[in-house]
């Protein structure tokens, strides 16, 4: 059986759930192929990738309500696709022991860069017009936040909503009301900072 086959029906169930999955990878799709691409003049990311992304960010994140604004919905990916980049691993959705950038050819420091500009300060590249030009928002992304991004590299456990909620909230962009995944994404932070005084 094609896996592209049952990745499609996978996408069109997603489709049918309400809130903006869909749209969030249509919004990465335009980006990628515009901005990270160059209008697909350079080599980078193919929709495959994305479509792998938006699987694994709804497997991460199930709840309705992770999908309910557009903006959060497009960060849900964001911070899947940036782990991925920065640990050099895209687990194929159906077989999680493959890696969809292993040997792709593709120089992920580069692209990296390009999604991470993006999800720091996605305006510039959301602008259609010149007129559309106004003050942009600070960076959002910063030192600690580029060496949580590495975490699942060296300790896979971190592959977990609570690890991808922590980075949700460093975006400022969490938005959820419930007690225990607030309470997981705390733990997380609290382990986080015991490693990194205990590295200091």
């Amino acid at each position: 059986i094609s896996t592209g086959y049952l990745l499609s029906r996978l996408l069109g169930a997603l489709g049918s759930y309400p809130g903006h999955r869909l749209d969030s990878l249509s919004i990465l799709d335009r980006v990628n192929l515009e901005s990270w691409r160059g209008g697909s003049q350079s080599p980078g990311l193919t929709f495959d990738h994305l479509k792998t992304v938006l699987l694994w960010a709804s497997v991460l994140f199930p709840a309705p309500e992770d999908w309910a604004d557009l903006q959060g919905s497009v960060y849900r990916l964001l911070v899947v696709l940036l782990c991925c980049l920065a640990t050099r691993n895209l687990p194929h959705f159906l077989y999680p022991e493959h890696n969809l950038l292993q040997d792709s050819g593709l120089d992920l420091g580069v692209i990296y860069q390009r999604v991470e500009h993006f999800a720091s300060q996605p305006e510039e590249s959301l602008r259609i017009h010149v007129t559309h030009l106004g003050h942009s928002r600070p960076p959002r992304i910063d030192n600690g936040v580029k060496a949580l991004l590495q975490l699942p590299a060296s300790d896979p456990t971190y592959w977990t909503t609570a690890y991808f909620d922590f980075l949700l909230d460093k975006f400022q962009v969490f938005n959820i009301q419930d007690k225990d995944r607030i309470s997981a994404m705390q733990n997380i932070f609290q382990k986080t900072k015991t490693m990194g005084s205990d590295s200091s």
